[in-house]
């Protein structure tokens, strides 16, 4: 534990490291997280993992591991995300983390091995698809309701039947720049 990782002014080849170790392989975007280009209407209807709520806080600098990732990434599909300060947390530490040699992260809510680093990165980009997605499942109530109240009926039909049609755009995160790690 030799060098630190620098809190701004952070040198370029540096920076693409961190930026490279959060980056999903295709292959696992594709499996693991929703597609973006999916209707508001298939989006909705998604069963997306659940946000672990919890009253304690797990810190995440002591979740990184030295050890090659031996948890096959398909083990996300069924698990609870980990809270967002976890995520934030690790997100914050993983550049001084690489820099210590670690090459894998454990769930903070699942006894086992490493997965790869970039997990933080699907956290994030999944917390923000449930966010998107309950903000679309909002605006769909909220058109069912002040549908039924108006005059406007069949504007509001109308509304409805356009928004089933329109892509959901839901949100992927750019990698974070190294020097603002909790920033998007």
């Amino acid at each position: 534990m030799g060098k630190k990782y620098p809190t701004s002014d952070v040198p370029e080849e540096l920076a693409e490291f961190r930026k490279s170790a959060l980056e999903i392989p295709t292959i696992h975007r594709e499996a693991l997280l929703p597609d973006p280009t999916l209707s508001v209407e298939t989006f909705v209807a998604l069963s997306l993992p659940a946000a672990q709520e919890t009253l304690i806080s797990y810190g995440a600098k002591s979740c990184f591991v030295k050890r090659k990732p031996t948890e096959h990434v398909s083990c996300l599909k069924t698990r609870n995300l980990p809270s967002r300060e976890f995520v934030e947390d690790a997100e914050v530490l993983l550049g001084q983390a690489l820099l210590d040699g670690a090459l894998s992260i454990q769930d903070p809510t699942y006894k086992g091995e490493g997965l790869p680093v970039w997990t933080i990165q699907y956290w994030r980009e999944m917390h923000a698809a449930r966010q998107a997605q309950d903000e679309w499942r909002k605006s769909i109530a909220w058109l069912q309701k002040h549908g039924t109240e108006t005059g406007m009926q069949p504007d509001f039909s109308q509304a409805r039947k356009h928004l089933h049609q329109v892509q959901a755009q839901i949100p992927q995160h750019r990698l974070l720049p190294s020097c603002c790690p909790t920033r998007c």
